[in-house]
């Protein structure tokens, strides 16, 4: 994946920890031992998303990037999230 883009309208919904959540579980598939990074560009438009990684487990790093370590995230959504795939 090389971008990740969600409304603000779903932030805080948990729909983006599923989404982050099924994404690391495709790339731990395919690439286990690989750290899988998130950048985040801050700018004025996207406050609200700015901690989106940390929510879904990611560890911040000395770089405005962050990263997850082996494994996937700690963060569970609520059963009220169900993503299916088409």
């Amino acid at each position: 994946m090389t971008q990740y883009v969600m409304s603000c309208r779903v932030l805080g919904m948990e729909i983006e920890v599923a989404v982050l959540r099924a994404v690391v579980a495709l790339l731990r598939g395919a690439a286990s031992t690989l750290p899988i990074m998130g950048l985040v560009l801050n700018t004025d438009k996207n406050t609200p998303s700015r901690g989106v990684f940390a929510s879904a487990g990611f560890q911040a790093t000395s770089h405005p990037q962050l990263f997850l370590s082996k494994g996937p995230p700690p963060a569970t959504p609520g059963a009220h999230v169900q993503l299916r795939w088409a």
